[in-house]
């Protein structure tokens, strides 16, 4: 960890009582997000997704545009995407993803800016950006991102047989590896204003496990997916968060060495 990383950790405090937002908003205007956000959420404000403005925002794929620039993916339509596994060049930009993940993984912070938005997926990142550049963090004491869960995209996006990802551990380890990436530029790129950042994975499908459906969902596996994800997040400075609005296994969360647990009391408070 970076020497400025190492101060911007020592200056983490546990966020009690700060209110902030799972991440998608309904508006069409990012800029009118953002004002909500930032006077509804002063303490801990958010970058606000945008779904309903573009399809280009769509909560499974707006997170992997950077596997559709290798080639290792194709997206349609902005809402559907599959793996090129039997391409031909499939080995090769396998090869040279799992490259500028490891240069990536190493600090070198022009490969990491590979991993960022592109532009027009998440206008309510940049939004936010511009405004806390414009006019200071103010109250906050956090800043918030977040990130698609591993197991939502993992059944959305496909192999080229129309198999769900997830379920091949080649495709599901991309995944994982592209969603660390993305988390960790934004880490870096909202750490630049000098307050803690916590990036959530928002994964509603955790309770997939021990579900009769999808009984090939290890518990195992998740655990140690999502203890990559936090231990990936904070080699770059960061907080790691899971918000999950279902009933699960909450014990799958606390073992992973999650900073942050956000869940539905509404709804699932017994559980």
């Amino acid at each position: 960890m970076h020497s400025k990383d190492a101060k911007i950790v020592e200056k983490q405090l546990i966020p009690y009582g700060c209110a902030t937002g799972i991440g998608s908003l309904p508006h069409l205007d990012p800029e009118a997000a953002v004002a909500l956000v930032c006077k509804y959420l002063p303490v801990m404000p958010h970058w606000p997704q945008l779904p309903r403005k573009t399809v280009d925002e769509y909560f499974c794929t707006q997170f992997l545009h950077a596997l559709s620039d290798i080639g290792l993916i194709q997206v349609e339509k902005g809402t559907k995407a599959f793996f090129l596994n039997e391409d031909d060049d499939w080995p090769g930009r396998l090869a040279e993803f799992y490259e500028l993940y490891l240069q990536a993984a190493d600090g070198d912070l022009e490969i990491l800016n590979k991993f960022s938005f592109s532009l027009g997926s998440a206008e309510g990142f940049y939004c936010f950006y511009d405004e806390l550049v414009n006019k200071g963090t103010g109250q906050a004491r956090y800043l918030k991102g977040q990130v698609v869960g591993l197991l939502s995209v993992g059944f959305q996006v496909t192999d080229q047989n129309r198999v769900p990802a997830y379920y091949d551990e080649q495709l599901r380890d991309i995944l994982l590896k592209q969603l660390s990436l993305q988390a960790a530029w934004q880490v870096k790129t909202l750490g630049r204003f000098g307050l803690p950042v916590i990036i959530f994975m928002d994964d509603p499908v955790i309770d997939s496990c021990g579900r009769y459906d999808r009984i090939s969902v290890s518990r195992d596996d998740v655990q140690v997916e999502l203890t990559e994800f936090a231990a990936f997040v904070r080699r770059f400075g960061g907080l790691a968060g899971v918000h999950s609005c279902s009933d699960l296994d909450w014990s799958i969360l606390l073992s992973a060495g999650i900073d942050v647990i956000s869940f539905d009391t509404y709804q699932f408070a017994e559980s």
